[in-house]
């Protein structure tokens, strides 16, 4: 099994939403291409942060749950 968990995740917003979309899906590409040649059977793709990094956080410490997901409408500072 091979796991890829890495894709760009700058400290502000990009000035083109391309800047994080074509290498996350080349990263990916690359991944999978090098386990299809490797006759791997399985990959692991697991998501970035910013799918719940950016929602309600978690009262008192909790854990994020699947509850937890990034608010779409709420400002990000550039």
């Amino acid at each position: 099994m091979r796991l890829h968990v890495a894709s760009p995740f700058p400290p502000g917003v990009p000035k083109h939403e391309d800047d994080l979309i074509i290498p996350a899906r080349e990263g990916a590409l690359r991944v999978l291409r090098a386990a299809r040649d490797a006759s791997v059977k399985r990959v692991v793709l697991t998501s970035s942060f910013a799918a719940i990094g950016y929602g309600k956080m978690p009262p008192d410490g909790r854990p994020f749950t699947e509850e937890s997901w990034t608010d779409p409408t709420a400002k990000v500072s550039a």
